[in-house]
């Protein structure tokens, strides 16, 4: 069971939930190899879409962090355990407990409901928090690019553990992942009225769940292109600058 950690001072900045408590997470130490790798899992639960749904929200845990469990087990992609969880088992992963009503995105507040939508808040509050907790020390490249199965030779190792040692020809390999993926993003994310999530997913909430995040029974063409994904090297990654959010994060993984 992983203890949930209140984000102490979030009240200061505005980084509350619907009702005004504080915002918090579970977090789990990553051991090992996986000491300085992080995987940040935000929670959802759909939104509320009316004043009446979300100050009935404020009475649960998706909009009160009074609600919310103290402890809750880890399992799929959050699993400590290496037959359940081969690839982050040992890294620092994280929870993020939802209570905005509007998925981490909101920075209004209704004064006659008493309603904070501060979520965009609760999120920089968060990665600034988890930063301080470690999370600056994180290894971007370590786990995601070049894998020892994809380079016995060990080319890629400096570059992997201090980006500053990076050769010029390894940094134009790296902004190539970068332009790639913006180049395939760029005409529909030029319009305002869009959005972006990207997402290989065949069951609701897959990745927490350990039936459908690492089964013996998943379908065959799922499993296996994930898992060569995860050979290879090549992870999609959330990007927070295209979410204008400017903490230096250097996360690996953020479901």
């Amino acid at each position: 069971m992983v203890d949930l950690t209140l984000i102490q001072g979030a009240e200061s900045k505005g980084a509350v939930c619907l009702d005004g408590t504080l915002p918090g997470y579970h977090l789990h130490r990553g051991s090992g190899s996986g000491q300085n790798s992080w995987l940040i899992q935000l929670e959802g639960g759909g939104w509320c879409d009316t004043i009446r749904n979300c100050v009935y929200r404020k009475t649960t845990r998706r909009g009160s962090s009074k609600f919310m469990e103290k402890q809750i087990p880890f399992s799929g992609i959050l699993s400590n355990k290496a037959e359940e969880n081969p690839d982050f088992f040992n890294w620092n992963r994280v929870k993020l407990r939802y209570c905005d009503g509007a998925s981490f995105s909101g920075d209004s507040k209704n004064e006659a409901a008493q309603l904070y939508f501060r979520g965009q808040r609760i999120w920089s509050a968060a990665m600034e928090k988890l930063m301080a907790e470690g999370m600056q020390n994180a290894t971007q490249l370590q786990a995601s690019i070049a894998p020892k199965s994809a380079d016995p030779q060990g080319s890629w190792n400096e570059c992997k553990q201090n980006n500053a040692e990076c050769t010029s020809v390894q940094i134009q390999i790296l902004q190539g992942f970068r332009n790639q993926m913006l180049e395939a993003i760029n005409v529909f994310s030029m319009s305002t009225q869009n959005g972006l999530f990207i997402n290989s997913c065949f069951a609701h909430c897959q990745s927490e769940t350990q039936d459908t995040w690492f089964a013996d029974d998943l379908p065959s063409s799922i499993t296996r292109g994930l898992l060569n994904l995860l050979e290879t090297g090549i992870l999609i990654k959330l990007m927070l600058k295209l979410l204008t959010v400017h903490t230096p994060v250097t996360t690996l993984a953020i479901i």
